[in-house]
């Protein structure tokens, strides 16, 4: 039940645009754990197109160890703050019946529905790989890349902002670094490891 609520929010957003836009298809970008969410409520509607998926993470189980990971550092404690009723990490507030739907999510379950494309960008090549695969193996067109710049947005976000921008249908366009200014441009170079993988 909890995690029906959590899909509404997507699924709710598809049809909204679609009723003001007056488009058919709308195509989903998801980043971290809106790309898991994302990933495993797509197949409850006909009106979603391409799937673009930024360094999701494997599971809702490795979402909630992250945040409990980052409290620990914030507290400088191994202990965060919880009561029967609630969790609290990292700034976000998650009842237990979140917890536990957040817990069940994991992308190697996850049905896409009908064959769309699906872009896959992760700091990680080789969970990329494993996804990518399960997702190519359900007949789905999908692309990958490894994308640069994504480790430093994870563990300086608290310190300062790194942004990383996506342009254009399918390429990395540029990851930022505020010290060097260093940038990486698609139109120029695509990202090291990027693949394509049918069914």
């Amino acid at each position: 039940e909890e995690l029906s609520r959590l899909a509404r929010t997507p699924t709710s957003a598809v049809e909204t645009l679609r009723d003001r836009a007056g488009v058919e298809h709308v195509d989903i970008v998801g980043l971290r754990i809106g790309a898991t969410l994302a990933a495993s409520v797509v197949g409850r509607t006909k009106h979603v197109g391409s799937l673009a998926l930024w360094d999701p993470f494997p599971t809702g189980t490795a979402y909630l160890r992250n945040l409990r990971a980052f409290e620990r550092l914030a507290r400088k404690s191994k202990a965060w703050t919880k009561d029967d009723s609630y969790e609290a990490a990292a700034g976000f507030r998650l009842s237990r019946e979140t917890v536990a739907a957040l817990g069940s999510l994991d992308l190697l379950q996850c049905d896409l529905g009908s064959p769309r494309r699906v872009f896959l960008g992760c700091r990680d090549g080789a969970a990329a790989t494993k996804v990518a695969d399960y997702f190519a193996a359900q007949g789905h067109d999908v692309t990958t890349a490894e994308l640069e710049g994504l480790r430093e947005v994870a563990l300086g976000w608290a310190e300062r902002p790194v942004p990383v921008v996506v342009r254009g249908d399918r390429d990395v366009a540029r990851a930022s670094r505020p010290r060097s200014r260093r940038r990486v441009s698609s139109s120029r170079r695509r990202p090291k490891a990027i693949q394509r993988r049918a069914a």
